[in-house]
């Protein structure tokens, strides 16, 4: 499932589920648009799977939590424990991997 976040309650809402992926991203951003549909098509094929779209222009508060440096910047959160994050543009095959290995199947 994606979620584009409208409020930061509603990102806290789903912090805590077993397989979580947040995507910090903004619209201006080539990488992040490059990025987006492959994220949004393995959000489709895995429904155990939750990702989270968080605009960083919108929500600035969440990417300074997160010390978020450079977009896109995706963090693997499994039941409210950040397991690891990664930056930049990545194909379908090698972040269904790191998905896979972080946050498991």
């Amino acid at each position: 499932m994606e979620i584009i976040v409208s409020s930061i309650d509603q990102f806290n809402e789903y912090l805590n589920s077993d397989r979580v992926v947040v995507d910090f991203n903004a619209k201006w951003c080539g990488p992040c648009r490059m990025l987006s549909p492959v994220l949004k098509e393995i959000a489709e094929e895995d429904k155990n799977l939750i990702v989270l779209k968080v605009d960083t222009d919108m929500f600035p508060e969440l990417a300074s939590l997160y010390k978020v440096s450079a977009i896109p910047a995706l963090f693997f959160i499994k039941k409210g424990e950040v397991v690891g994050n990664e930056l930049g543009f990545m194909p379908k095959p090698r972040l269904t991997k790191i998905i896979e290995d972080k946050l498991g199947k």
